[in-house]
This record gives C-alpha cells, sequence and structure tokens, in this order.
C-alpha cells in the first residue's frame, strides 16, 4: 500500500486589532473539522495550524517545517486575506515545492482574486472535503 500523505490545514484565527495578541481563545471551525474527518477516513494525516495572532516568519515556518506536510491548505475568511498574503509568500520563498491550497468562504466569492495570491497553487471553488481526498489520493498514487 502507498504511504499516506500529510495535510497541514492552517487556520488564521485573528483579526487586525488583535494580530499580536497571544492570550485569547479561538474559534471552532466546522468546516476544517469535516475537510478532516474525511481526509483522515481516507486513509492520510491531518494536523491543525491553529493560528491565534500573526506569527513572526522564523516562528510560522519552523512550525509548518514540524508538521512535515504533503499539502498545506489555508482557510480563509476576508479579514484574514493580507495575513495569508504574507504567509503564503514566505512559503513560497523557502518551501517552494510543497504545493498551497486556499479555500474557505473568501476563496469562494473571489476565487480569482485568490489565484493571484503569489504562493497559491490551488484554490478551492466549494465544499473541499472530497476534492482535497482526491488530490491526495492522486498526490500518493502518483
Amino acid at each position: 500500500m502507498a504511504e499516506q500523505k500529510r495535510l497541514l490545514l492552517i487556520y488564521p484565527d485573528f483579526l487586525e486589532e488583535d494580530k499580536y495578541s497571544k492570550n485569547k481563545l479561538g474559534n471552532y471551525s466546522e468546516g476544517l473539522a469535516s475537510i478532516s474527518a474525511v481526509v483522515k477516513g481516507g486513509g492520510h494525516d491531518v494536523k491543525l495550524y491553529h493560528e491565534l495572532y500573526m506569527p513572526e516568519k522564523q516562528e510560522f515556518l519552523d512550525k509548518v517545517k514540524s508538521f512535515d506536510p504533503d499539502l498545506i491548505g489555508f482557510t480563509a475568511r476576508t479579514t484574514a486575506i493580507p495575513f495569508i498574503t504574507e504567509m503564503a509568500g514566505w512559503l513560497d520563498d523557502n518551501m517552494p515545492d510543497i504545493p498551497v491550497l486556499i479555500g474557505g468562504y473568501h476563496a469562494i466569492l473571489v476565487p480569482d482574486e485568490c489565484a493571484k495570491i503569489r504562493g497559491i497553487d490551488i484554490v478551492c471553488e466549494g465544499e473541499g472535503e472530497y476534492p482535497i481526498l482526491e488530490l491526495m489520493n492522486s498526490m500518493r498514487d502518483g
């Protein structure tokens, strides 16, 4: 059997006014939980990087590398796009061989805008559970 692939879901769960506040509680994401369940059910590994504040560049890269992902996915609300744009650029500069996707309601509303973000390779324009599983299976199967 082919080796399982590793998906890292990045959830920027903060707003501009509290982007450096490290002492707050986060929000639950049913969408990410559903994606995780389907992808895990398909035999792959899924990790969540739940960002409660905007990390510094090296902190972010170290954390992402510690997950050793084969695929990285951002979930995007409109208010998170400036932060995702910055982080996707860091990934493009430092981990260019790992595909990066973006989903969430901002990607559904303006997929062409999201496709123009440097470092974003794939835009998910709807429910992501099964398309991401299919992508992970294709990556696993070569």
